[in-house]
């Protein structure tokens, strides 16, 4: 086992609430770290897990902005 995927996975992937999402099929394991890898890896267009680190320091970024993400989809579908 790769004990580095293990431990970005496990400080980094919120497994148990995407899980209870549906994000990962129910056969996948929270141990299962190459699948997990693979899923968020395809799911955002990653050639890395280890890249998963710069999304959510952008996904900071606009959380700390008082207008959302969503409000900007909305105001671009008025123009």
């Amino acid at each position: 086992m790769d004990e580095r995927l293990k431990i970005y996975i496990e400080e980094n992937i919120p497994f148990k609430e995407l899980k209870d999402a549906g994000f990962f099929d129910k056969e996948i394991k929270g141990s299962d770290y190459d699948k997990i890898a693979e899923r968020i890896c395809i799911f955002f267009g990653l050639k890395s897990i280890y890249e998963y680190s710069e999304i959510m320091k952008q996904k900071d970024k606009w959380d700390k902005l008082s207008i959302n993400r969503e409000d900007l989809f909305e105001i671009g579908k008025m123009n």
